[in-house]
């Protein structure tokens, strides 16, 4: 039921295609912060971004878990 109502809203009515643009925007010191906070608001968000392979190539390799999450995320973008 959530769900459904989640697909309902306003903001989920977006093509995929746009709103995997909206993370270009955020701020570049937060953004891997503010990325990962984004793919926890719902199930329909987190496909859509992680499927955008370019928001996923920017590695800082503090965090070897992390750094192979993004690499596997970047798919065939350049890193």
């Amino acid at each position: 039921v959530r769900s459904i109502k989640n697909k309902l809203a306003p903001i989920n009515r977006i093509p995929p295609e746009t709103f995997s643009l909206i993370p270009g925007y955020l701020n570049e010191r937060d953004m891997d912060e503010n990325l990962i906070a984004l793919t926890h608001v719902c199930r329909g968000w987190r496909e859509v971004l992680i499927a955008h392979s370019a928001l996923w190539t920017r590695l800082d390799c503090t965090d070897a878990e992390k750094t192979r999450v993004y690499i596997e995320r970047s798919k065939s973008s350049p890193l």
